[in-house]
């Protein structure tokens, strides 16, 4: 099976920003590990759902800028240039953020971010 590509992800990251689990569920496992940065892995569809949520509490996601797209076996590369607002000032920050997705029967099993998110905490 090909390695989706990023129209697949942009349709998960809509699922998963408006925390629609139904829809969710045709992009990651059951059991997906999502882990961001240096922090303890989430586990599980509700998990990742629940972090977009905490994270809303701190920034409006305003998007991306795509800046590469690699692929390689069941590993999607995708380099971006993140928006945000902070919620506690309205600043708009921009930072750049790298995330890491491999497939396991075509949805996604193991989900990593890396991402300088220093200005989304700044007040």
């Amino acid at each position: 099976m090909a390695t989706p590509g990023l129209d697949f992800i942009e349709a998960m990251e809509r699922a998963v920003g408006s925390g629609n689990i139904e829809e969710a569920v045709k992009y990651l496992r059951e059991d997906v590990s999502y882990t961001v940065g240096a922090q303890t892995s989430r586990r599980g569809i509700d998990a990742v759902v629940a972090y977009a949520r905490e994270q809303e509490q701190r920034a409006r996601w305003d998007g991306h800028t795509v800046q590469n797209v690699t692929r390689a076996d069941n590993l999607l590369v995708v380099e971006v240039l993140s928006h945000f607002t902070r919620v506690v000032d309205g600043a708009r920050v921009t930072f750049p953020c790298a995330d890491f997705y491999r497939f396991v029967e075509g949805r996604i099993q193991d989900w990593r971010v890396y991402a300088g998110m220093c200005p989304i905490q700044a007040t």
